[in-house]
């Protein structure tokens, strides 16, 4: 187990216990996570790179940060906790953006991630020097050209991760930016 409590939902995104997250993989248990995208003023999303060592879809492009959403947590206070822990960033939550939620359900290996996702924006002008990334979580990150990010997620490239429905409601909310 990994001694990570999180919320354990019903499939209506109730919660009805609490649950360690690993077992929650493990046996395909709904829980509560927060995906966030940062972008800076130039239109350029900041991407993470998953840490090999990571159990659930290693070495793969992701978003900026993500995290599952602790016991008695709100998903604001998981983006601040999140994104300190893993970016070393203090974000400000004025320049959070709720932007949609969805369920999403992602078998990987023997792992089931059965997830209410809240989808995040947040948009700051950071640079790479300004982040610490967290070694067991984060091997690399980098910014991308909005536009460059888009055709990666309309051509399901196989280095990203497959957030497949996020990035169908991705792809029509960044059109604002262009």
């Amino acid at each position: 187990m990994s001694g990570e409590l999180i919320n354990r939902l019903n499939e209506n995104g109730e919660v009805i216990g609490i649950t360690d997250k690993t077992l929650a993989h493990r046996m395909g248990i709904w829980h509560n996570a927060i995906h966030v995208w940062l972008i800076n003023s130039k239109n350029e999303v900041l991407l993470q790179k998953r840490n090999s060592v990571k159990t659930f879809y290693p070495n793969y492009w992701d978003a900026s940060f993500g995290a599952h959403i602790g016991v008695y947590e709100s998903s604001e206070e998981c983006i601040v906790r999140k994104c300190s822990e893993e970016l070393g960033y203090r974000v400000k939550s004025s320049n959070v953006d709720l932007v949609f939620s969805y369920q999403e359900q992602v078998v990987y290996h023997d792992m089931k991630n059965n997830e209410f996702v809240d989808v995040y924006i947040v948009r700051d002008d950071i640079s790479i020097r300004q982040l610490t990334p967290q070694d067991f979580e984060v091997s690399n990150v980098k910014f991308l050209p909005l536009n460059t990010l888009l055709n990666m997620m309309r051509n399901n490239d196989p280095l990203l991760f497959p957030h497949k429905l996020e990035y169908q409601f991705l792809i029509n909310y960044f059109k604002k930016f262009i």
